[in-house]
């Protein structure tokens, strides 16, 4: 009798192991659909960058900082102006870079 108690013990042990792991295959599996999905997406985005219509926006903002953060820097205000002048230099630099439309163009 303890043998068949036994057995039937073993035998529920594993049946909730296989629910549990056919749970399992099935949660990762939507898991690896959603990323297939989503690689898929992304390459129909990058091989097709000439057919997606887009207008680039560029928005320019001046500021000045307050004296209190200009005296925290512990920078003259000569050495300010000249690092203005060359972020200025650069970020003139990057506008005048084209981005093309066309993969590879």
């Amino acid at each position: 009798m303890a043998e068949l108690a036994a057995i039937s013990e073993r035998k529920k042990r594993r049946v909730n192991w296989l629910r549990q792991l056919y749970q399992w295959h099935w949660i990762s599996s939507g898991i690896c659909l959603i990323g297939m999905v989503l690689f898929a997406l992304t390459g129909l985005t990058l091989n097709h960058a000439g057919q997606i219509e887009a207008r680039p926006v560029v928005v320019g903002k001046d500021a000045t900082l307050p004296p209190a953060i200009v005296a925290r820097l512990g920078m003259s205000l000569r050495e300010l102006e000249e690092l203005r002048d060359g972020l200025t230099r650069v970020i003139d630099a990057s506008r005048d870079e084209r981005v093309s439309p066309e993969p590879g163009g």
